[in-house]
This record gives C-alpha cells, structure tokens and sequence, in this order.
C-alpha cells in the first residue's frame, strides 16, 4: 500500500531543503549540502553525518532514490540522488503546510505582512 503524502509531515527543515534542491535535478550530497548553505547563510555549517541521515531517511521512506553518476561525472565514490514523484508529492504537501501555518500566524499578528 502506497503512502500518502501527508503521512510523512511535518517535514524535518533540512529534508525539506534537500527535497527542494533534488527537484532541480539529480545531484550528489556535497553539491546537495553547497546549495542549502548557499540559499540559508544563517543556517551553520551542515555537519555530513546529519545529511547523510537525513538523505538515507529520506531514501527509506521512498522520497529520494539513489542513481547511478551522470556519464560526465569523474568521481564515481559519490552518491548520486533524484526526487521521486512521492517526494515531490511531499514536498508540495509541506509547502502548503507551511503556507497555512504562515497564514494562521500573519492572522494572528505574530508575523507582520510587510515587514520594513
């Protein structure tokens, strides 16, 4: 029996993050890691454990799979990962959990709308 979606939120923020970059294209972890740090400078450094875990969690729950090196790739001791059409499902899912929790905290005054 095939999961839904919305049994797998909420969402940890990095496997959200990993999610997001994989659904740009087949990537390994240290570009994976590269990219989050980029995109999230307050967020410190991505230590490789806790991304492994997250990708083989990730991986287990049939969001992520591995794949074989792209024919250019020179480093064949990399792991290479793409989004699977559940993780993309799931990923959405979480965006638009978000999205509500968004809305419920600018309703309530937490968040101002357009902050300057």
């Amino acid at each position: 029996m095939a999961s839904s979606p919305e049994s797998h939120l909420p969402l940890h923020p990095l496997e959200l993050e990993v999610l997001l970059v994989l659904k740009k294209g087949v990537s390994h972890t240290y570009a994976v890691v590269q990219d989050i740090e980029d995109r999230q400078p307050d967020w410190s450094r991505i230590q490789p454990t806790n991304m492994y875990r997250r990708v083989w969690r990730l991986e287990e729950a049939g969001l992520v799979k591995a794949v074989e090196a792209p024919p250019e790739e020179t480093d064949r001791r990399r792991n290479y990962f793409a989004i699977t059409p559940l993780g993309e499902a799931v990923a959405a899912a979480e965006a638009e959990r978000l999205r509500r929790l968004l809305g419920r905290a600018l309703e309530a005054g937490v968040v101002l709308e357009n902050p300057s």
